[in-house]
């Protein structure tokens, strides 16, 4: 293998980074000891600036290059890993029921004859066609639905290690 960039990235599907490298997790690297590598990062994943600097913290994350347009700056976090859709998020939609005007003297029935058990099965069908209906109250429905909890919100992905050159080519600019 050529010798790599200072700061470039690869994948690696071992268990650990080789030699002069590291995984990308998010720690913490002195300055005195890779003062090449931190004068490509800087503090854009972190660190105090006097004394340590971060790597990138790639465990869960997918690279998407920089587009400051959309607010997406080197370094920053975007995403998320699970969400909770909340009402405003639904697409405007209605939902209707109708049910027959019925008789005051005939129970509504809709469930096979046997539904009312009090002597003679006269009722009147509950279901039929919207044209033949009645809107039923929206307060004898329950609106309320769902449980509030969160869901994934990751694509299929398969899991693989990143890690970054602490050593190697420091890159000249174009």
């Amino acid at each position: 293998m050529t010798e790599p960039f200072i700061g470039e990235i690869a994948m690696i599907g071992g268990s650990y980074a080789p030699l002069h490298w590291a995984l990308c997790q998010g720690q913490y690297e002195s300055i005195s000891q890779n003062a090449a590598l931190y004068s490509l990062l800087g503090t854009q994943f972190g660190g105090n600036g006097t004394t340590n600097f971060a790597l990138p913290d790639m465990r869960g994350r997918t690279p998407i290059h920089p587009n400051l347009s959309a607010g997406i700056q080197q370094g920053n976090f975007a995403g998320q890993e699970w969400v909770t859709v909340t009402e405003a998020e639904l697409p405007q939609h209605t939902h209707s029921a109708y049910t027959n005007a019925g008789d005051a003297d005939k129970p509504l029935i809709g469930i096979g004859p046997d539904a009312w058990p009090f002597g003679n099965n006269t009722g009147v069908n509950i279901y039929g066609s919207p044209t033949t209906m009645v809107g039923m109250s929206p307060v004898c429905m329950d609106p309320s639905t769902g449980s509030g909890l969160s869901h994934t919100n990751v694509q299929p992905s398969l899991a693989i290690k990143y890690m970054i050159a602490m050593q190697g080519t420091y890159p000249s600019r174009n």
